[in-house]
């Protein structure tokens, strides 16, 4: 079970001291924005709260570019069941053990976005480039995070004709924890595998690297490769002004911690990270409303790190057969 809630309050101007903002009054689209969140897991391993409260501020320099600066607040409190919790015991793996800990995090994120994206023109490139930098700004009962993160998100959409178009991405990022914290929070690591990222696999169960699940826990990494080619095509325009399309698609990529674990043996980056990517591909519907674009996505996986090195591609190892497609339903294009 998942419930989100949040409550936005949008200011068109830069709320900052008179002195600063009227170098800023030259801006395009400058708004303050005041963030407060509140989001609530519940699965059969734990229950996990986190409330938020950020302060945004974004504003555009040119047509083509626009940055965003965000100091906020993570509260995350979390509690395990009593065979998780005895399952962590087990491994005796200290990262576990804070990853799935009560914390809190105090952070500014950085934000720059760049597309030549045109009105009419379907041809366009989009860059997403991110920074973070969490700090023990409260006192240590409160188990601060401390770290560094950086990533980023390119794509290029390519229009063939009227009614296909090809999309490739390229998503990549790597977190550092320092001081006191042994590992990135859970709600600041890297994932693979699920609806957004590589579909063959469910969401947060790829990686790291060539690492083997013994036990059945949600992955996570310090460093992220990923990237996607998708081929979009439409089939069916609707009297109603709903569109159908069909998709084809590759999915490559993985996740890898920047240590060894020792419960996750082949889980660190190394020399050999290439060839612990793992490949999917499958095809997909998606049906335009034009206010949202509902998408189904069937894949299978190709290239599995987890298998020994010689039988890492999966065909023709072994015959197909539909209990291998992974399913994937979701709102919105993927990239």
């Amino acid at each position: 079970m998942k419930s989100d809630r949040k409550f936005s309050l949008d200011l068109r101007k830069l709320l900052l001291p008179p002195s600063i903002e009227r170098h800023t009054s030259r801006y395009n689209n400058a708004k303050t924005s005041f963030n407060i969140g509140y989001n609530y897991q519940e699965r059969p391993d734990y229950r996990r709260s986190v409330t938020n409260f950020s302060l945004n501020y974004s504003f555009s320099p040119t047509k083509n570019q626009r940055f965003v600066i965000s100091p906020e607040i993570n509260s995350i409190k979390v509690k395990l069941s009593p065979q998780f919790e005895a399952k962590l015991v087990d491994l005796n793996d200290p990262r576990l053990f804070y990853t799935y800990d009560t914390h809190i995090i105090s952070s500014v994120r950085g934000s720059w976005l760049i597309t030549n994206q045109k009105q009419g023109n379907g041809n366009f490139i989009f860059t997403r480039v991110n920074g973070e930098v969490a700090f023990p700004a409260f006192s240590e009962k409160l188990k601060p995070a401390s770290f560094t993160k950086f990533d980023f998100d390119f794509s290029v959409h390519k229009v063939v004709n009227r009614y296909n178009n090809v999309v490739w991405r390229l998503n990549a990022g790597i977190g550092i924890p320092y001081g006191s914290s042994r590992a990135l929070p859970f709600e600041k690591s890297f994932f693979a595998g699920g609806a957004n990222s590589i579909r063959a696999w469910t969401a947060r169960t790829l990686g790291p690297g060539s690492y083997l699940k013994s036990v059945n826990i949600e992955e996570s990494g310090d460093i992220k490769i990923e990237t996607n080619l998708e081929y979009r095509s439409e089939f069916l325009r609707l009297s109603s002004g709903i569109i159908w399309e069909a998709a084809a698609f590759i999915d490559v990529g993985n996740i890898w911690t920047r240590n060894a674990d020792v419960s996750r043996p082949g889980g660190q980056f190394s020399k050999d990270a290439l060839k612990e990517l793992a490949v999917g591909g499958g095809v997909g519907l998606r049906f335009n409303f034009s206010f949202f674009i509902l998408r189904f996505d069937a894949a299978t996986k190709l290239r599995d790190p987890s298998l020994d090195a010689a039988d890492r591609w999966v065909y023709p190892g072994q015959k197909f057969g539909l209990v291998d497609i992974n399913y994937n339903l979701a709102i919105g294009y993927p990239f």
